[in-house]
C-alpha cells in the first residue's frame, strides 16, 4: 500500500454516522445545544468525508478529476446552493398550508428533490440533505408558534423520529447481515488494532485543532479538554465507512481490499459497541469534572 492507498483508507474510516450518534445520544441526556453540536458535525462530517474520497480515488485510478479546489468547491458550494434555493421555496409552500400532513410530504419532497438534482449535477447529495435539514429545522423554530396551533399532536416531529429509529435498525441489521461474508486478511491482527489506536489519536487531534483554529466559545461550557474528549468518544461511525470500503472493490487488489473491509468493520464494531455502550459514563464524568471545576474557579 502507497501514501494514497492509506489516506483512501483514512478517508474510508473517518466520517461520522449522524443516524448512529442521533440513536444514542438521545437517550443519555446531553443538553440540546451539545447533541446539536455532535448530530451537525456528524452530518457535515458525511459530506465532507464523501468529497474527500472522491478526490483520492480519482488519484489512485488516474481519471483526472483530480484538482482538489475545484472539486472541493463543485461538491460543497454547489450542493449549498441547490440546497437553499430549493429548500426556500418549498418552506414558502409550508407556509401557506395548515395541513401538518402536508408538513411532513412537502419536507420529504425537499430532501428527496434536492438530493436527486445534486446527484444528477455531480454536487454532493449528502451535504445537500444536510443543509435541508438544518434550513427546515432553523425556519420551522422561527414559526413555532403557528406549527403547535397547526400540529398541536406534533406529527411533524413524530414522524421524522419514527422514520430516524427505522432506518438506524434497518441500517445495523445489514450490517449485521454483511459481516457472514467478510474474509479475514492475514494482516489484521496487525493493522487492526494499530488502526483503531490511531483513528482515536487523529479524531482527538482534529477535534482540537478546529476548536482552537475558530476561536469560538465551547458549548455546554467545557473547557477545551473535556470537549475533546466529548466529541472524541461521541465519533460514532456507521454505513457510509462501509459504503465507502465496498466501493473500492473495483479498483483495489483484492487482499487490499479484504484488509479495507476489516479494519473498516472493526472500526464500525469498536465505536458503536465500545464506545456506544461508554459514552453515558464518560458523559457524566465531564459533567462531574466541569461542576468541580466551576465549583472551585468561584471559589478562586
Amino acid at each position: 500500500m502507497d501514501i494514497w492507498m492509506c489516506i483512501l483508507l483514512g478517508c474510508v474510516v473517518s466520517p461520522t454516522d449522524p443516524i448512529a450518534a442521533t440513536g444514542i445520544l438521545n437517550k443519555i441526556g446531553l443538553s440540546k445545544n451539545v447533541c446539536s453540536v455532535i448530530e451537525n458535525e456528524s452530518l457535515f462530517n458525511d459530506g465532507t468525508g464523501v468529497a474527500l474520497f472522491v478526490f483520492v480515488r480519482s488519484i489512485i485510478i488516474q481519471s483526472g478529476d483530480s484538482h482538489f479546489v475545484i472539486l472541493m468547491c463543485k461538491e460543497i458550494f454547489g450542493a449549498v446552493a441547490v440546497a437553499l434555493g430549493v429548500s426556500f421555496l418549498l418552506f414558502k409552500l409550508m407556509e401557506i398550508t395548515k395541513d401538518p400532513v402536508r408538513y411532513i410530504l412537502i419536507s420529504l419532497l425537499d430532501v428527496s428533490l434536492v438530493y436527486v438534482i445534486c446527484e444528477h449535477m455531480g454536487f454532493s447529495g449528502v451535504i445537500a440533505s444536510v443543509v435541508c435539514g438544518m434550513y427546515f429545522s432553523y425556519a420551522m423554530d422561527k414559526m413555532e408558534r403557528r406549527v403547535k396551533v397547526i400540529d398541536p399532536s406534533e406529527y411533524y416531529k413524530d414522524f421524522w423520529e419514527i422514520l430516524e429509529s427505522i432506518l438506524n435498525a434497518v441500517l445495523f441489521v445489514m450490517i449485521g447481515l454483511m459481516l457472514l461474508d467478510v474474509e479475514i486478511s492475514r494482516y489484521a491482527p496487525i493493522v487492526i488494532p494499530a488502526g483503531i489506536v490511531i483513528l482515536l489519536i487523529s479524531r482527538a487531534g482534529g477535534v482540537t485543532l478546529s476548536s482552537v483554529l475558530t476561536g469560538r466559545s465551547i458549548p455546554g461550557n467545557y473547557d477545551l479538554k473535556e470537549f475533546v474528549i466529548l466529541m472524541t468518544w461521541s465519533a460514532l461511525k456507521g454505513g457510509l465507512s462501509l459504503a465507502l470500503a465496498m466501493g473500492t472493490a473495483e479498483y483495489l487488489d483484492p487482499a487490499i481490499y479484504k484488509l479495507f473491509i476489516n479494519v473498516t468493520y472493526v472500526t464500525i464494531f469498536f465505536t458503536v459497541l465500545a464506545q456506544g455502550l461508554t459514552i453515558k459514563r464518560v458523559y457524566f464524568r465531564l459533567e462531574e469534572h466541569k461542576s468541580n471545576r466551576i465549583k472551585l474557579r468561584g471559589k478562586v
